[in-house]
């Protein structure tokens, strides 16, 4: 009866540590800024997983409303819309990391409508009404004509971390 009791242990605590190596370490959704201070350019010239992050996500979850995979649309909470308008984005980009699932899925830049430096990677453009809290994900500056490599902007991590946060739109 001991041996029964110690085997059944053993296999629910295996099972315990089998399930506790599949959950995605990390949040569901973040958006990082660098801990160092580069411009997008330079960043996209680095490896997505040598890119340094600060410590606590800029955007997480919680400040998303919605995403709309289809016109890759987020709206922010008003807190969150108010931080990401008084930025100070440069004219040469900022670089952010998108997380979802605990991996690393793209790097992008905030971007003013006031640059006239081309970029060729995906952009978030917040919305120029000061009270809008809509954030525009779109490839390239000033056009998709510029954007370079894989557009990841519905990848599928992405895609699922919103759709268990119920925070999916696929509206038009």
């Amino acid at each position: 009866m001991l041996k029964h009791k110690k085997t059944v242990l053993i296999v629910f605590l295996l099972g315990l540590m089998l399930l506790s190596s599949c959950r995605a370490k990390g949040p569901d959704f973040a958006i990082f800024l660098l801990s160092e201070q580069m411009a997008a350019g330079e960043a996209q010239m680095m490896a997505l997983t040598d890119l340094p992050l600060e410590q606590t996500p800029f955007i997480s979850m919680e400040d998303v409303v919605m995403y709309n995979p289809s016109t890759y649309e987020m709206t922010l909470t008003e807190s969150a819309a108010a931080i990401v308008h008084r930025l100070g984005i440069p004219v040469n980009g900022m670089p952010f990391v998108v997380v979802a699932r605990g991996e690393r899925i793209f790097m992008g830049a905030f971007w003013t409508p006031v640059s006239s430096l081309s970029y060729s990677g995906i952009v978030a453009m917040p919305s120029l009404e000061e009270d809008s809290s809509i954030l525009y994900f779109d490839l390239g500056y000033p056009s998709a004509d510029f954007f370079e490599g894989v557009d990841l902007r519905d990848n599928e991590q992405i895609i699922k971390a919103f759709s268990k946060a119920e925070k999916l739109s696929e509206t038009e």
